[in-house]
């Protein structure tokens, strides 16, 4: 069972990755959800960053083609990075190994400009803490 809580005090996706990867050893289990302005509930929803050398994150897909296709200025200037599985209409994981937080918020960024035609403007954060049954 899990539920979300809100993560307070993050302004900016950099704020929501350091909070991932500087603070204590709970955050090395828990899934962060970024909720963008437009479109209306956009999301990014990154995999814990802890103890990893390969960030992953979903991100709202509303395309019916490849997004390999659909991306192809993000894939060209983040030759790092892979789309590792999708679902049209619904939603894709991307895979960014070696990737520093830095860099991560630019790939957000700039899918987030890409795919929806957003400024990477983050309107909240929150996050998924799993509670054993």
């Amino acid at each position: 069972m899990s539920s979300s809580v809100p993560l307070l005090g993050c302004r900016s996706i950099i704020d929501v990755l350091r909070h991932m990867t500087e603070d204590g050893p709970e955050w090395a289990h828990r899934y962060v959800t970024l909720w963008f302005q437009n479109p209306p509930n956009a999301w990014v929803l990154v995999y814990p960053l802890q103890d990893t050398t390969e960030a992953y994150f979903d991100f709202m897909y509303t395309g019916t083609q490849s997004p390999k296709a659909a991306l192809p200025t993000l894939l060209a200037k983040y030759p790092q990075c892979d789309v590792i599985d999708w679902s049209p209409g619904r939603l894709a994981c991307l895979s960014a190994p070696a990737t520093n937080i830095e860099t991560l918020e630019e790939i957000i960024q700039d899918l987030a400009q890409e795919a929806w035609g957003e400024r990477g403007t983050l309107m909240s954060a929150s996050y998924e803490q799993t509670i054993s049954a």
